[in-house]
């Protein structure tokens, strides 16, 4: 991901995605800092196709009913 904007979004942002409860556990998060460039005027989310998603998403299900 690469986000831009000012310090205090987003360091609220990357505490909001250090998601800790199940089915979600966020081990780690690599944040590297530059100037921003200011490039980017939209959001966007790109995600995988769709059979990925589908393999992924019952993945996490099987895993909260095995502890569940």
């Amino acid at each position: 991901m690469v986000g831009e904007g000012d310090d205090e979004p987003i360091s609220r942002f990357l505490e909001d995605i250090r998601i800790r409860r199940e089915p979600i556990y966020v081990e780690d998060i690599d944040a590297k800092y530059e100037e921003p460039t200011w490039e980017f005027k939209a959001f966007k989310i790109v995600t995988g196709s769709l059979e990925e998603d589908i393999t992924e998403g019952f993945s996490t299900m099987h895993y909260a009913f095995m502890l569940g």
